[in-house]
């Protein structure tokens, strides 16, 4: 895959995990038949699925954050008792995401404010280091920021073998990729 392609297929990427709509779909219906779904796919039903998986208000539902994957925070003098307890938004990870937006010039949109750590923003953000930043960067990104995402993969695998479990094990083979891909060239000079 060239930059411009891993670029379009992280922003593809980040539109699936958000909730669907009609521009989603079309895309959808656009795509290599391979890709989850298709072309197969319809508004009411990917709507249904999504709101099944990780919409907020009625039962257990997975989550999109990348906090609630890890401890809350690193600092090993954080003097609070839940420091090491998951299932938090806001946790290093939120505010490390919540920089580097500022260091790129760029807005947390009001929407995310609360988790800037967001499956979507993170995936919109690694198409935006493809388009402007060293391999070295996207790599570092991607090791430090979607390292969660076998997690959430699994969890989504448990709860649904349909598009969004596809979609999950696309990415998860597209980031696995591109860790062992760049190996090599990461730490060259």
């Amino acid at each position: 895959m060239t930059r411009i392609e891993k670029e379009q297929f992280s922003a593809l990427l980040a539109a699936i995990f958000a909730p669907p709509d009609e521009t989603l779909v079309a895309e959808l219906k656009r795509q290599d038949p391979s890709f989850p779904g298709g072309g197969k796919v319809s508004l009411a039903g990917l709507q249904r699925e999504y709101h099944r998986l990780f919409a907020i208000g009625s039962g257990e539902k997975i989550s999109l954050v990348e906090s609630t994957y890890k401890p809350w925070t690193s600092d090993p003098n954080w003097p609070l008792g839940f420091s090491q307890k998951k299932g938090l938004l806001m946790g290093d990870c939120a505010l490390h995401i919540r920089d580097i937006f500022q260091a790129l010039n760029l807005s947390v949109p009001p929407d995310f404010q609360g988790t800037p750590d967001h499956l979507v923003l993170e995936l919109e953000l690694l198409s935006y280091l493809y388009r402007f930043a060293p391999e070295e960067q996207v790599r570092r990104f991607i090791e430090d920021h979607l390292d969660w995402v076998p997690h959430l993969s699994d969890e989504i695998q448990r709860k649904d073998g349909g598009f969004y479990g596809l979609a999950a094990k696309r990415l998860l083979d597209f980031l696995t990729w591109e860790l062992h891909s760049t190996e090599g060239t990461a730490h060259e000079s």
